[in-house]
């Protein structure tokens, strides 16, 4: 995943108005990292899609709502390689749910 400067500020303020990136516990195990976007704009979905190497997902629009396209990226690798470089341009909210992804992907590094 290599990202110009303008790529990584662009994506950064898709992320802070439309998408999270957050720990997941689940129960006795070192929980998940999920990275999530979704949004009616294809285009600005599949930009997204490409500079993090993942594939665009829709489910058919319920009554009169537009047609969503969302991103769902689980796995601790790939989300922290996409939040290590998010981080120093996201807000006070997301990016402290982004350093506890980092907290815990070090934590789980030292326990395996």
């Amino acid at each position: 995943m290599e990202w110009t400067d303008v790529e990584t500020g662009w994506l950064a303020g898709i992320m802070e108005g439309e998408g999270y990136c957050k720990w997941i516990p689940q129960g006795s195990s070192q929980g998940q990292a999920k990275f999530n976007l979704q949004m009616t704009d294809r285009d600005v979905v599949e930009r997204v899609a490409r500079l993090v190497e993942a594939n665009v997902c829709t489910s058919p629009p319920k009554g009169n709502n537009k047609q969503v396209y969302r991103i769902n990226i689980k796995g601790w690798d790939k989300v922290e390689k996409i939040v290590e470089r998010l981080l120093p341009h996201m807000g006070q909210r997301r990016g402290k749910d982004m350093q506890l992804i980092l907290e815990k992907a070090q934590a789980r590094r030292d326990w395996i």
